[in-house]
């Protein structure tokens, strides 16, 4: 009787239309955009309570063919400030393009398109249309450079379409740009409002081009220059208005992807003058020259100085010579091949240095003076060689075992593969806490046997591993990376061999495995990765 009565007298109670924004937004604020719209599926009511909570849609994600989000936009757009586009289809772009242009999301100020194909025209009619925009973002990604080819307008005429825009990235490469037939006079507003330009669009820019640009953009703090033929670095850096802080002129792809992390909105320094310095410096003395009177003018403030010296035209040490480099704190010479008296006095010359980015082809002399880092050195990259001398081998991983305070180590792009010696070594560095392995050319075998010495108990062992790269590392590895006892911390990154069973397989049976960073494995999906987040949750909160 009693059940009876409790059947008949209680009934459910949809509380979700019932809820204030605020209670909505804190039940909702974790999902993604196509989740979202798939709760305003449920009913009307939902739709209307979930569409009308504005918080909910400030950020609007659109993937591949996902046509049948662009619907809801007739009734969120206006909250919408943030629209992003990754892989979209030919239906997405085009169904895209017609809701910022009709009315519906006037209030974007951020859009960004990754790994599209469009024209040139669907960028110019957006961003002449949305007058809060002050971010456009346009990028494809390193590995899919030969997938997808957008062509965007020439920088002047997407400046002057939207003379309010206050960030332009354009990371491209191999990519087309359009420009007029005949050459054109550059008519630019005086006072754009652009502090942060990085303009690597695949094609040459002129310098004219880029001086007529900054002459304009009185607030430039940030300027990355992908391509310029022969540039004269003294002249752009005269036409930099005084609140540049940073410059990066016709570096590489790498390169410019370390130096992008600096893409920050607010930059504090108490000098005027260039704080982070980025320069290609390919060609006869006289850009040598140049890029030493730019280092002088601003020696007081650069805090970061980027190398790409593949071929100088006279020897480095002149640079170290001409340079005070006290208050360098990162030094990237990365592509620079230079005997080991060189790598010496260049940490003498910064002793402030925390990060420095070093090419490891040595050239060891006798009776060479032993490698001494510097106190405050806490990170070191080895880029694009290595030798397979033991007695190079040992003279550098010796000069690293010594430093107390160095915590990781970096090993990018390696043209050739070093021998199993080094990485035995690598293996038993007592102060490291990190070893990063990034692009490089090491066969499956070589790694097998790098994995399975990590699980001698007599070593002291790297608690944190992190392989970036679409060859890197495959699920056999990862297998063996259980038995590593003290490994703690491993992250994979674009790391295309590795797959869901292997990924599942690390993160169930790796007792200490305290964190698992997985980024654009192809191959590791959405419902494993949630698997990862909730395994290490629960093991961490044991």
């Amino acid at each position: 009787m009693i059940r009876s009565h409790f059947d008949q007298s209680t009934h459910a109670v949809d509380f979700i239309p019932r809820l204030p924004p605020e209670l909505i937004h804190f039940i909702f604020r974790s999902f993604d955009t196509d989740e979202l719209v798939e709760f305003t599926k449920v009913s009307k009511q939902w739709k209307q309570s979930i569409a009308n909570c504005s918080s909910l849609w400030r950020r609007f994600t659109v993937a591949d063919d996902e046509i049948e989000l662009i619907q809801i936009l007739d009734s969120v757009g206006e909250h919408v400030r943030t629209y992003h586009v990754t892989y979209g289809c030919q239906e997405v772009l085009d169904g895209s393009l017609d809701k910022l242009t009709s009315g519906h999301m006037d209030h974007v100020q951020m859009l960004k398109w990754h790994n599209c194909e469009f024209a040139h025209e669907h960028i110019l009619q957006p961003i002449k249309h949305l007058q809060h925009l002050t971010e456009l973002i346009i990028t494809v990604d390193h590995e899919d450079w030969d997938m997808y080819e957008p062509s965007v307008p020439d920088l002047p005429t997407i400046l002057g379409a939207c003379p309010h825009l206050k960030r332009l990235d354009i990371d491209m490469t191999d990519n087309d740009v359009f420009k007029p037939l005949q050459p054109i006079d550059i008519d630019l507003p005086s006072n754009l409002q652009l502090t942060h330009l990085n303009w690597s669009n695949g094609s040459n820019t002129e310098e004219y081009t880029i001086n007529a640009v900054l002459a304009a953009c009185p607030k430039l703090q940030y300027v990355m220059i992908g391509q310029c033929d022969q540039p004269d670095l003294l002249s752009i850096r005269n036409h930099c208005p005084e609140t540049t802080w940073f410059l990066s002129i016709n570096n590489d792809w790498e390169v410019q992807n370390k130096l992008k992390r600096q893409w920050i909105y607010d930059h504090k320094q108490e000098e005027p003058g260039l704080c982070t310095l980025g320069f290609n410096c390919e060609g006869d003395a006289h850009v040598w020259t140049d890029l030493v009177a730019v280092m002088e003018e601003d020696q007081g403030a650069i805090e970061k100085l980027v190398l790409q010296v593949v071929r100088p035209p006279i020897h480095p040490r002149t640079l170290l010579k001409n340079f005070y480099a006290e208050h360098v704190t990162y030094l990237s010479c990365e592509y620079l091949s230079c005997d080991a008296s060189l790598i010496v006095q260049l940490f003498r010359k910064c002793p402030n240095i925390r990060q420095a980015d070093i090419g490891a082809g040595l050239e060891l002399m006798d009776g060479e003076e032993e490698l001494s880092l510097p106190p405050s050195l806490k990170t070191l990259v080895l880029t694009n060689r290595f030798s397979r001398d033991e007695e190079e081998i040992e003279w550098l991983i010796n000069g690293i075992r010594k430093s107390t305070t160095l915590h990781t180590l970096k090993l990018r792009e390696f043209d050739r593969e070093p021998p199993m010696y080094a990485f035995y070594l690598l293996a038993n560095l007592p102060h490291l806490t990190k070893l990063e392995f990034h692009l490089y050319n090491f066969s499956e075998l070589l790694l097998m046997d790098y994995a399975i010495s990590l699980q001698n108990p007599n070593l002291v062992s790297i608690p944190a591993l992190h392989f970036h790269g679409p060859k890197i590392i495959n699920d056999l590895i990862l297998v063996q990376l259980v038995s590593a006892s003290k490994l703690t911390k491993v992250a994979v990154h674009s790391c295309h061999s590795v797959t869901d069973k292997g990924v599942r397989y690390l993160v169930s049976n790796a007792a200490n495995l305290k964190s698992l960073d997985i980024v654009r494995c192809l191959s590791v999906t959405k419902d494993t990765v949630k698997y990862v987040n909730e395994t290490l949750s629960n093991k961490n909160h044991m």
